[in-house]
Order: structure tokens, then sequence, then C-alpha cells
């Protein structure tokens, strides 16, 4: 990971990830970067190398006292900002911290529910003279392939289950063109792959156990590539939304495939959706339940989710 100097203080921190969109964030940056000299924008670059990075980086740097961090790359890269800045925030500093994204990405989902612009004069004018909002996240607690607690913040949707089990699967191939098409490919491919799993389900007071295929739980409508999992979400609601399919046909997930889009979802009876302050899941089968969140693999049960309100600043919004 790159050093971080103590004197860096511009105006707008960039994160950016070169892998991302398949070589498209490294590209996106250099016309990005034109564009911000251009107007004389004030800031600094920051790439990272692999994993966890943007996380690090973000983190020292919100610490130091830097407010304005612009992800470049896809949702993933947006999510590692996200919990640098609420990682800083938990040593109680970077508490004025915003973010922002560039999506040049495989999803380009958290962008489309703030109505950030992708196209590059209207983000350069939008981050230079801001607008900003709250909106909710999510802090997950779960169990890592070593079986080690972690936790971590999500800022748009996290999956369990099948949703896991796909985003497990596909990690290796988000370098690559991994178009939202071609997500949707794998998801019906990794249906061959897949059986329903019982789980113990407690939200909020009401506790049950069911068999179920996948569950969402969202802050923001969109994952997936334009897929509407949790339609019902409200990223400043104060609640987290809550997504459950029971266990079903394979044919019939297949169509059911328009109400993934189309915000019709919760219109099948076999999908149920709600919102809670807190649910926590555990596995009644042999093995554990997978976990994901904002597209990234983390690890399995038991989980336990909650929603923080209000809790990350953003800024270019209404760009579009």
């Amino acid at each position: 990971m790159p050093e971080i100097s103590p004197w860096m203080k511009t105006i707008l921190q960039f994160i950016i990830n070169p892998a991302g969109g398949g070589g498209k964030a490294a590209k996106a940056w250099l016309k990005l970067k034109s564009e911000l000299n251009k107007h004389s924008v004030s800031y600094t670059e920051h790439f990272t190398n692999s994993k966890g990075d943007a996380i690090e980086i973000v983190k020292k740097l919100a610490m130091l006292g830097e407010k304005h961090f612009v992800a470049v790359g896809g949702d993933g890269t947006a999510h590692e900002v996200a919990n640098g800045i609420l990682l800083a925030q938990e040593e109680g500093t970077a508490t004025d911290a915003a973010l922002c994204l560039f999506s040049c990405g495989t999803g380009n989902d958290w962008v489309r529910e703030h109505q950030i612009s992708t196209n590059i004069q209207k983000f350069v004018q939008a981050v230079n003279n801001p607008e900003y909002r709250f909106q909710d996240v999510g802090l997950i607690q779960y169990f890592d392939e070593n079986k080690d607690k972690k936790s971590r913040y999500f800022i748009n949707v996290a999956g369990m289950a099948y949703d896991a089990f796909v985003a497990k699967n596909t990690e290796g191939l988000k370098q690559g063109n991994f178009s939202g098409n071609f997500y949707l490919l794998h998801v019906f491919k990794n249906l061959l792959k897949y059986k329903p799993e019982k789980v113990l389900i407690t939200a909020d007071n009401r506790t049950w156990s069911q068999k179920v295929y996948t569950i969402n739980i969202g802050q923001c409508r969109f994952s997936g590539g334009n897929m509407q999992l949790v339609p019902h979400a409200v990223f400043d609601s104060g609640h987290l939304a809550v997504t459950i399919a029971d266990s079903m046909p394979k044919w019939e997930i297949i169509l059911q495939t328009p109400k993934f889009y189309n915000g019709k979802l919760l219109q099948h009876p076999s999908i149920s959706g709600f919102e809670c302050d807190e649910i926590q899941i555990n596995s009644l089968n042999n093995n554990e339940v997978l976990i994901e969140a904002d597209g990234e693999y983390l690890g399995m049960t038991p989980v336990k989710i909650k929603n923080l309100s209000n809790r990350l600043k953003v800024f270019g919004i209404n760009s579009r």
C-alpha cells in the first residue's frame, strides 16, 4: 500500500482502483484527471494495489483531516472507501468526511440511487461545487473463512445464501469484462449448483425458521447491474430493507427475471419484504450460510446486521 504523507491536504482525494471494470477505471482516470486540471481543481491521487488497500488509505487520510473522498472504479471500490471513512469515525475523527464515486466498474448501482453523473464534465462540476446528503449504512458482524469474527460496513445491498454463493463464485471474474448481463448469466449458471438453505432468522423481536433461496438486506435499491432485489429500500429511512425468497423451483426463478429489474419482485407470493432495525441469521444446516456486501464476498454465518442511521455523508449528488 502507498505511503500517506501527513502534509497532504487538498480539496479532493481520489482513490483509484486501476483494475476496476477490467481496466476501465485506469483509462477513465486519465480523462477525469485531464478535466480536473482543465478547471484547476485541487486534488491528490492514490492508486490501490490489492483488495483492502482503499480501506487503509482512506482511513489514514480521514484521520489526518481530509474530508472529500472520490472512489474511481465500481461499487466495490466505493464499498472500501466508505469503510475507510467509517472506520476513521470509529476512532472519533472524520465526522465531516464525505464519499463520492466516479463509476466505471461493473455495476454502477450506488450512483444510480444518488443520481451521480457518469459524464466527466458534469461530474467534475458536481464534485467541485458539491451538494450533500446523508444515508444510512449497515454494520455486519460475520465470520471469515478462517472462522475469525469480523465486521464490515455496507452502503448499498448485502446478500446471503444464493446471492453470496454467486458473489463467491464470480470473485475472480470481476477484473474482466463483467457486465450486468454477464452477471445475470452467472446467476442462472450457478442455479444448477445451489441448494436452498434452512436458516433461523431474528428480525428485531421476531424469530422464525424457514428454507430460503436468498436473503437481501438493503440501504439502496439497485444492485447486480440495475436489479431491484430490495425495491422497498430508502437510503435514509432509518431501517434495513429486507427481501427473503423462499425455496422454489429453479424454473420459477428464471421466469421471474423481469421482476428483478422492474421493482415488482415483492408481488411474487414466495417472496416477502419488510423493514427492521436489526437482523440475525444462523444456519440450521451442516454448512454455514454465506454473505456478501456491496458485491464483495465476506464470509459466513452466524451473521448480525444492524442499521446505523444517517451515518455516511455523500456528495456530488443530483448531477445526472
